[in-house]
């Protein structure tokens, strides 16, 4: 059985299945949801934390052109500003 056919067979049982089995569709859509949220749980985790973790010896001040030391809150929130906020 090629992936294609395999694709349709499963897309057509699925469709069918909240007649020939209601509780087992809600069941895995259950799961499916739960896991959707701990997904998206765990990536907005992720971004918070990509830049508190990073270190960064110096910056360029906007003010001067000179290296001006920063600590890693101070740039995480320089870095979030800048950063495009996605939504799922």
């Amino acid at each position: 059985i090629g992936f294609l056919e395999l694709s349709r067979l499963i897309t057509s049982r699925w469709a069918k299945l909240e007649e020939t089995d209601p509780d087992i569709k809600q069941f895995v859509s259950r799961i499916a949801k739960q896991e959707t949220d701990e997904y998206k749980r765990e990536l907005r985790e992720y971004k918070e934390n990509l830049t508190k973790n990073m270190i960064v010896p110096a910056v360029i001040s906007k003010s001067s052109s000179s290296m001006k030391q920063q600590s890693a809150p101070q740039l995480h929130r320089q870095v979030t500003m800048m950063m495009p906020q996605h939504q799922m």
